[in-house]
């Protein structure tokens, strides 16, 4: 898109909707035809803004990285992509389709990385090819990156992959999962600090936490580092808080 084009949209959207409707410059005629043009494609622009506001932000700053599905609500059966599926907030069947969401947070700020539909892709496979996409230039802004995840998303293909690129992360994991080592289930162990567990399946130990999950349950966690038992929770918490206080 040349750039007469592109700052005459940057012009259009200066004014406001109230201004739009009666300007005799522009008009909500003229914004259509020009977003409906062939040619035009603001992404490489929003993303170089995007980058150019993150490359801003202090490398000192606490980053994380936040992976989550998600359902879309549909009404019509007939919607390409869509399906049953089971809504746990509601705890019914329910129309939609599934998405995956990467959301870096950084101090109050909040960015939607990744937005994707899942069709014939299970949720790791998805998450996994966009972190291979997302890590390279993240971990090069963002030194202090943390990933954070919830036990939906959480296993061993995703825990080996994020391990083999060493960066910080903090999963939530399935209270079933058994220590290799000590033959007892994660749920059952007492956990008055990080443990370190081994899992089947996973090359290197981890740490092991037992914490609240944002109400009066506690749920297990991972996680790469031996990290106090508080601090870790206040890490997980940021997956559902607006900013992260340390």
């Amino acid at each position: 898109m040349n750039e007469a084009k592109y700052n005459a949209l940057l012009n259009i959207f200066s004014y406001s909707p109230y201004t739009l409707s009666s300007s005799p410059i522009y008009s909500a005629s003229t914004l259509s035809r020009f977003l409906s043009s062939f040619d035009f494609n603001p992404m490489p622009q929003i993303q170089s803004l995007i980058h150019q506001l993150l490359a801003k932000l202090s490398s000192s700053h606490k980053a994380f990285l936040i992976a989550d599905t998600t359902l879309l609500r549909k009404t019509g059966s007939k919607i390409e992509g869509v399906n049953k599926l089971y809504d746990p907030s509601s705890k019914r069947i329910v129309l939609a389709h599934r998405a995956l969401v990467i959301i870096l947070s950084v101090g109050n700020l909040r960015v939607s990385l990744h937005v994707e539909l899942l069709r014939d892709v299970k949720p790791v496979d998805a998450l996994i090819e966009a972190l291979k996409r997302l890590l390279h230039s993240l971990k090069r802004l963002f030194p202090n990156l943390l990933f954070l995840c919830d036990a939906g998303l959480t296993c061993n293909r995703l825990l080996e992959f994020i391990l083999s690129e060493e960066f910080d992360f903090v999963c939530a994991i399935g209270q079933g999962r058994v220590d290799k080592e000590s033959k007892e289930k994660l749920r059952d162990l007492w956990f008055p600090r990080a443990e370190k567990v081994k899992l089947k399946g996973v090359d290197k130990h981890l740490y092991a936490y037992r914490v609240s999950d944002g109400s009066d349950k506690e749920g297990v966690k991972v996680s790469n580092k031996c990290l106090g038992k508080k601090r870790l929770e206040d890490f997980y918490r940021q997956r559902w808080s607006q900013a992260y206080k340390p």
